[in-house]
């Protein structure tokens, strides 16, 4: 399978609807794109995660709105990174060269509702897997690739079913066999990968610099969220409870 370089818009756009010549740059391309990361706005930017605003028509779209995009890409970006994917690697690349700029006069951005209370008698394992799992509050989207990996990687059963409910399975089979630390510690070791990625040129340089820090802000929440749920995660409804 030979990478494509110097992706332009359009280009990128065929690859995040698995269009190419190429059947083995098609299918990878669907794994990371169709199966992995979702290329939509909704998904990034909305509590529900809806499958509003394709990338691939928002850069077909004549000119290009940057700082609609500049809100949510970086963060697609770091997420499609954590796949190890070359083709993944090779569109977040152009994607940010696409974004880099001057300065705009874009809208502000913030993300939704705040960590939730580990402490509240209201918070269990589901709400706190919703939570992680939605970028627009967590600050990162997790991908099923990523989730069972982290299962394997620990040694912990991880289910299937959507992303809140893998996430669920793994905190809850993390706090059954002593393994909440790992768990903890694997999710947290993406976040900090995230905000690294965040805080590395082009995405701290120009227009990009404004448009990532909300992110980089909630990403810093998240993380002091995951540092104190390993000693409370059995402790929290559902910890314990079988999968």
């Amino acid at each position: 399978m030979r990478i494509p370089i110097d992706l332009g818009p359009l280009e990128i756009a065929d690859l995040l609807e698995a269009r190419a010549d190429d059947d083995e740059l098609a299918a990878e391309a669907y794994e990371v794109f169709g199966r992995a990361v979702f290329p939509f706005e909704g998904v990034f930017i909305e509590a529900d995660v809806s499958a509003r605003g394709s990338l691939a028509e928002l850069l077909r779209a004549a000119p290009l709105d940057l700082p609609r995009l500049r809100r949510w890409v970086p963060a697609l970006c770091c997420a499609v990174r954590d796949l190890g994917s070359p083709l993944g690697d090779a569109v977040a690349d152009a994607l940010v060269r696409l974004l880099s700029g001057p300065a705009d006069d874009g809208e502000p951005f913030e993300l939704q509702l705040a960590p939730p209370d580990l402490f509240a008698a209201t918070t269990d394992l589901r709400e706190l897997a919703r939570w992680l799992c939605t970028p627009a509050q967590s600050g990162l989207f997790l991908s099923t690739p990523v989730l069972e990996r982290i299962g394997r990687d620990v040694g912990v059963p991880r289910g299937f079913g959507s992303r809140p409910r893998l996430l669920t399975n793994l905190l809850r089979s993390g706090a059954r066999f002593g393994q909440a630390a790992s768990v903890v510690g694997a999710l947290q070791e993406i976040v900090e990968r995230h905000r690294s990625r965040l805080a590395e040129p082009p995405l701290r340089i120009g227009a990009l610099r404004a448009a990532t820090e909300p992110w980089a802000a909630r990403l810093g929440e998240t993380s002091l969220l995951l540092a104190e749920m390993g000693d409370r995660l059995a402790a929290l409804p559902g910890g314990r409870a079988s999968a």
